[in-house]
Order: structure tokens, then sequence, then C-alpha cells
């Protein structure tokens, strides 16, 4: 995975719902994270001892942190509106282009405000309990938590993150280089007639079809997509396009007009 996937260093629960691998990469620089607000907070809130504290609540400050971002960031699984996969869900509206909508807007404001409050409970009920700190100072240290490791960056849609790292964003429903790159590389790419992207569903949808009197031409077509082994076919070119166009959850081949074969990204 390319190093710029990893859009927020503050738990991005939607690229690790779609890239789990980025896990290995995002809880060290939580635990960072985690460090930096506890040790600055014990000493501004100037508590006896706070190394050893440290030592006795940052693994659970750790996983609480976590454990809270994952409860708020359901709410980034609403559709609204968006049937398609789960992927196209997480990343079409919600975090993609969030202030195009203001129930997206809602979304993620609601997803950080549910975060900070359990990351506040969870911290001040449980980890800072037997630990030799003053109520006050506990609640103070919780707060402080869930003010700065609350996920903010899903404020900054990814549509802009992707631009201000040199990344391309498709137009909507417009032939890309980038798509005609990627069709041109299927093994099937003399019989594609047009091959569309549309943003919002984060869908390429390709029209195979072939207009030719040469019967040689007809008998190949036909054995490429009229016989069995066209789903296999077809599913090895939807990886190929996955693997180039990050930004695609669906590809959706129509071959003559009649028969249809969906691909997502999470199947």
């Amino acid at each position: 995975m390319k190093n710029n996937k990893m859009y927020s260093i503050v738990f991005p629960i939607w690229s690790l719902l779609i890239y789990p691998i980025v896990w290995v990469a995002i809880l060290p620089i939580n635990v960072v994270i985690d460090t930096l607000v506890l040790l600055i907070g014990f000493k501004y809130l100037k508590i006896n001892n706070s190394f050893e504290k440290y030592k006795k609540v940052i693994i659970k400050v750790w996983l609480f942190g976590i454990l809270s971002v994952i409860i708020g960031s359901l709410v980034l699984l609403i559709p609204f509106g968006n049937t398609g996969s789960v992927y196209s869900k997480i990343t079409s509206g919600n975090v993609w282009s969030p202030y195009e909508n203001i129930a997206y807007i809602l979304s993620i404001v609601l997803t950080i405000l549910i975060s900070m409050i359990l990351i506040y409970v969870f911290n001040y009920k449980v980890s800072f309990k037997k630990v030799g700190l003053e109520r006050k100072k506990a609640k103070k240290l919780a707060l402080l938590l869930a003010i700065f490791t609350a996920p903010w960056m899903l404020l900054c849609p990814i549509n802009i993150v992707y631009n201000s790292m040199g990344e391309t964003t498709l137009n909507s429903e417009t032939q890309t280089d980038e798509i005609r790159d990627a069709l041109n590389d299927l093994e099937f790419s003399a019989y594609i007639q047009d091959g569309v992207y549309d943003s919002e569903n984060l869908m390429v949808s390709i029209d195979c079809d072939l207009i030719s009197k040469d019967e040689a031409k007809l008998s190949e077509y036909k054995n490429l997509f009229e016989s069995n082994s066209t789903n296999n076919l077809l599913n090895k070119n939807a990886e190929k396009i996955f693997k180039k166009l990050d930004c695609v959850a669906d590809v959706v081949f129509k071959i003559s007009g009649t028969k249809t074969y969906e691909f997502s990204r999470t199947n």
C-alpha cells in the first residue's frame, strides 16, 4: 500500500475497514499520540510520579482510544441513500466529500462527539482508577485525552487530501486518462466501447461490444463473453482495475447491452 493512503494519523476507521494492513502503521502512531498527551497532561497538572502512573495507564488508554473511535465511526456506515458496497458507503460521501450533504456533515460531527465522550468516560471510569490520581485531576486528564485524541481529521474531506498529495480525483461521469490506461491493460481491451467513472458511487461501468462483419472476430468475442469462463475472466480484469484505481469500489461490465457482471472491491 502506498504511504499516501494514510490520510489521518488519528485512526482513520474507514481506511481500516477497507485496508486492514493500515493497522500495522496506525496502532503504533496512536501509542505515540496517547503518550504525548498523557505526559504533557501529567506535567501540566503537576502530578507526582508521572512516569510510574504513565506505565500503569498507557495500555488501557491506548486500547480504550481505539475502541471509542471504532464505536463512534460506526455512524459512517449509515448509507444515507447509498446502497452500494460497504466501501462506497464509507468513502463516497461521509468521508470522501462530507460537505456536499448536511447528513454527511452531521455523521462526521456525531462520530467525533461519540468518540470524545467514550474516550473521556472509559479513561475516567476505568483507566485512571486505582492509580493514585485525584478525582479532579483524573477528570481533567480524561478531558485532555478526549479533546486531543478524537478523530479530528475526519473533518478534512479525503478528496482534498488526495489532491494535496498529488492524487488525481476522477471527474464524475467522465472517461479519464486513468480509466483509459486501466482498460487498455485488460485482456479484452479491443472490445471495450466505453469506460465511465461514477464518482458518487465510486464505480467504473464498462461497455463491451463488437460491431463487425468479421466472422473470426465475432467468434473470438463469443468465446470471451458468451462462455462458461466469462465470469472468471471478468473477475480477473476487475481485480486489475482495483489495483490500478484505488478510489474505485465497484466494477460493472455490460456485455452486448444485455448481460451485466458486477464486482465489488470488498468481495
